[in-house]
């Protein structure tokens, strides 16, 4: 990273009231980060929101009964997850719908409370961020959830590829500050963690987990259990059909469409002006990325963070589970 780039987002992260972390890898800043109160943002959050004076906003929006929160940790299928909520609440033939950039709460809020059509939103945030009046009201929450494994190789190429985060570093430098918590919106131990706690505490009526890994094995039966947890009543036909429209390949294609026909936000496209938000999108990309040692050091970890939770993983395409 350039000392212009740097000095530049810290002078935005002190007039934004924050602070700017650098992470080095051999004495050179390789990428930074954003610091919020309790929140790591990517730095190109600082010129496209005022984070404080819209986290304020998030808290005081309006509740309506057909609002839907989608929560994911970065990485998690945020994309993939809005696009399927959004064709499964629209009305008309799926073969005519685009897929769509699903407001980000955080980003779009003035959107989000302007918009008169049933609002489906997508955050990192965690539940204490959430709008008061949802919580209170017990408004639809679903929490999608990805191996760690695999997020920490997708979260590493959306780093690297992204103009609008440009890391230089490793992969292993990556993997040493995932570990450490030092990305964007924190450890996603402590976020799996924070998750766990207000599902097994709060009797909170209406969130539904979704575990991506689930939904690429078994698409039809997890999009079947989300209607019945939205009330929604889809024939087979239409499920097949949304799952098809929703598919990678064709998000990618889209997404790559959406950023030649208008200015893309920059931190979503690489040098190219392609997505970055697409990658492979498989179960187990992680096998080709970690080291026996990383691996090692990387389930120690899990065990001590994740093995007390609800949350279990799955990490392997069927072919290649361990017998």
């Amino acid at each position: 990273m350039s000392k212009m780039d740097t000095d530049e987002d810290e002078n935005l992260a002190r007039q934004q009231g924050g602070t700017l972390i650098k992470l080095y890898e051999e004495q050179t800043v390789g990428c930074s980060l954003f610091q919020y109160e309790d929140i790591l943002f990517g730095p190109y959050y600082l010129k496209l929101a005022d984070i404080g004076k819209n986290l304020k906003a998030i808290k005081q929006l309006k509740h309506r009964p057909d609002d839907i929160i989608l929560v994911t940790y970065p990485k998690s299928g945020t994309h993939w997850m809005s696009n399927l909520l959004y064709m499964m609440t629209s009305d008309g033939p799926i073969d005519k719908k685009s897929t769509i950039e699903v407001p980000h709460l955080l980003l779009d809020i003035k959107q989000l409370e302007n918009q008169k059509a049933q609002r489906i939103m997508h955050t990192h945030l965690k539940f204490d961020r959430l709008p008061t009046e949802h919580v209170e009201n017990g408004g639809i929450i679903i929490l999608t959830v990805r191996n760690p494994k695999d997020v920490a190789v997708s979260l590493h190429y959306y780093s690297t590829g992204s103009v609008g985060i440009n890391s230089q570093l490793s992969w292993s430098a990556q993997l040493k500050y995932f570990m450490e918590g030092k990305v964007r919106f924190g450890s996603i131990f402590e976020y799996l963690r924070h998750w766990n706690h207000v599902i097994r505490t709060h009797n909170y009526p209406k969130i539904l987990v979704v575990y991506y890994e689930e939904l690429k094995k078994k698409p039809v039966d997890v999009v079947r259990h989300i209607q019945n947890f939205l009330g929604l009543k889809l024939n087979d036909e239409r499920i097949n059909d949304i799952i098809a429209r929703c598919s990678l390949e064709r998000l990618k294609r889209d997404s790559n469409d959406r950023h030649k026909r208008h200015e893309p936000l920059s931190a979503v496209v690489n040098k190219e002006n392609k997505t970055v938000v697409y990658r492979k999108g498989v179960i187990g990309d992680w096998m080709n990325h970690f080291t026996v040692a990383q691996n090692i050091e990387f389930d120690e970890l899990m065990k001590n963070k994740l093995s007390d939770t609800m949350f279990k993983f799955d990490y392997y395409p069927d072919n290649d589970a361990p017998k």
